[in-house]
């Protein structure tokens, strides 16, 4: 948590949609090249953000979601405490 990103930040970031209408093909009639409609890139850095929230809300819930468990050899991995947890994050969180 903590990380950050924007156009031209060096990340990497690949999106799938829906958006560009793609012909269907026939056996003789593929077309050569194809128009794209995309996002430039002076607004594509709010999809960065909304990327790393998303990671950080799954790595929140995933620390939140683990249980106290006891595994090989009597190694006890132990849960977060959920209000322990919740302070530091509301003390140190920008």
């Amino acid at each position: 948590m903590g990380g950050a990103g924007a156009h031209g930040s060096g990340d990497l970031f690949l999106a799938f949609a829906t958006g560009n209408r793609v012909p269907s093909t026939e056996e003789d009639g593929d077309p050569v090249t194809l128009a794209a409609r995309t996002l430039s890139d002076a607004h594509i850095s709010p999809l960065f953000w909304a990327a790393i929230e998303a990671t950080e809300e799954a790595i929140v819930n995933a620390l939140l979601s683990a249980r106290t468990m006891v595994g090989r050899d009597g190694h006890t991995a132990h849960a977060l405490p959920h209000d322990r947890l919740a302070d530091v994050m509301a003390r140190y969180r920008a």
